[in-house]
């Protein structure tokens, strides 16, 4: 199969088209060139491939046996969709569920870019298959002329059809560059620059636009990252308030939980953005936005301090981003060398927060505030253990000091796993945790509030 196709490729992923992608487009902006994004979008794909057509290749490619292939030929023709109380023969699109429709279809499309080679003369690299999602890098609009042209071609002599409206074009140019074929830079008043707009509607039938979503990603024409943040901003909000019944009475590690599952993954289609990023400010962004989203899901203080989010979190986001990006290199020379594959190496996560009740949120809320007396005196402090401590002379657990004990308790743990050398479906258990930590928290919780409440009464102040 083709080196192009990463879709259902066993070791594959988005992320190795994404990097692919990127590093393509970057090394012709980074010499000041503008590269044109021809993204395709086939209607109703899998439900399209002619079963005739798919037979003939299996037989042309040998990628089967004979004997296979009629197999497969015969199970296809016993096949029967329902429609009401009648069912009906269909001789159209690849079996819904079967664990070989995704290489079935991998093997039809294949020729299409064997095609887009041999007629354009561009190499596999700027040729990215991801199953049916297919992006054609051209260096001018003449070869974007031809690639339409032979896709449109190809979809007709397949039984496909090209849906135009859905695919698109985006001229992707260097970020200073002031003049960009199909789109015009708005002025204000005073003649300054404002933002860019199309100024030709389509090229062939086939929409311009200033960016689309690939994968999961939206890759706009400067190949910026405040598409995607506002997206991912969107997305979290829409699910902390869905969730927040639950997160309000659940505990840390369930929390932590929820955020790994439902929020963290709406990042994976931005790290491969980071990884050409050039502006500090823009990083500094995402990571903040990585830290927001999860203070905001464990329901935590913006002022907790980042360096205990991170070991919360279980693993720093900065790393995380370096290591996606060089195993997504590592998978594709792989892929395109036709090499011998070897398993990279993995950051190891952990998850202090294992068996942690959300009396530790509550301790760390009361920490963040404000302090009232202060405040009454016109000051802006808040209550931390220290603040209360060196001003007030009122001696309270410090949450930064507990959770040095909670990572260390969890540290210890894991070590003394590792020691026994235990098989690999070994895990630490929720449990001992949770049972260690409710009654420890809970105490501290307790005279942590004690205090405070007894301070804050003394000076006539009830509401905290």
């Amino acid at each position: 199969m083709t080196a192009s196709q990463t879709g259902f490729v066993r070791n594959m992923g988005i992320q190795v088209n994404l990097v692919r992608a990127l590093e393509r487009i970057e090394k012709r902006i980074t010499d000041g060139k503008i590269v044109y994004g021809l993204f395709l979008d086939f209607a109703n794909a899998y439900n399209s491939v002619p079963h005739v057509l798919l037979f003939k290749k299996l037989r042309e490619k040998a990628i089967f046996e004979e004997k296979e292939v009629n197999y497969l030929q015969a199970m296809y023709a016993r096949y029967r969709i329902k429609i009401g109380s009648n069912y009906i023969r269909y001789n159209k699109g690849v079996a819904q569920g079967s664990v070989i429709s995704p290489g079935l279809f991998n093997i039809f499309i294949e020729d299409l870019a064997t095609e887009l080679q041999e007629s354009l003369g561009i190499g596999a690299e700027d040729i990215l298959l991801y199953a049916d999602d297919v992006l054609i890098l051209c260096n001018s609009i003449e070869l974007l002329h031809k690639a339409i042209k032979i896709v449109d071609l190809w979809s007709k002599k397949n039984g496909m059809e090209l849906n135009k409206k859905k695919s698109a074009i985006v001229p992707f140019a260097p970020r200073k560059v002031k003049a960009i074929p199909f789109l015009h830079r708005l002025k204000n008043n005073d003649g300054k620059a404002k933002e860019w707009i199309v100024n030709r509607k389509e090229l062939d039938g086939v929409p311009i636009v200033l960016e689309y979503k690939y994968l999961g990603t939206f890759l706009n024409f400067k190949l910026t990252t405040q598409t995607h943040m506002e997206a991912i901003r969107k997305k979290s909000d829409w699910i902390f308030i869905r969730l927040y019944p639950y997160l309000a009475q659940t505990s840390m590690d369930a929390r932590r939980d929820m955020w790994a599952t439902l929020i963290f993954p709406l990042f994976h289609g931005i790290f491969p953005l980071m990884t050409s990023e050039t502006s500090v400010s823009a990083l500094e962004k995402i990571y903040g936005l990585i830290k927001k989203t999860f203070k905001k899901m464990l329901l935590l203080p913006q002022s907790t301090s980042s360096e205990i989010i991170y070991e919360m979190i279980g693993v720093n986001p900065v790393d995380l981003v370096k290591a996606y990006y060089q195993e997504a290199v590592r998978k594709w020379t792989t892929r395109r060398n036709r090499s011998e594959w070897g398993w990279g190496t993995k950051i190891p996560r952990y998850n202090i927060l294992l068996g942690v009740p959300n009396n530790l949120s509550r301790i760390i809320k009361m920490q963040c505030k404000i302090c009232l007396v202060c405040k009454r005196n016109g000051q802006s402090e808040l209550m931390s253990a220290k603040h209360m401590e060196d001003v007030h002379n009122i001696e309270i657990y410090c949450y930064k000091k507990l959770w040095i004990d909670i990572r260390e308790y969890y540290v210890a743990k894991w070590h003394r796993l590792q020691e026994k050398k235990k098989s690999i479906t070994s895990r630490l258990k929720r449990s001992d945790f949770a049972d260690h930590w409710t009654a420890t928290l809970e105490k501290i919780e307790e005279i942590n509030k004690t205090r405070i409440e007894e301070f804050l009464g003394i000076h006539k102040i009830f509401d905290i």
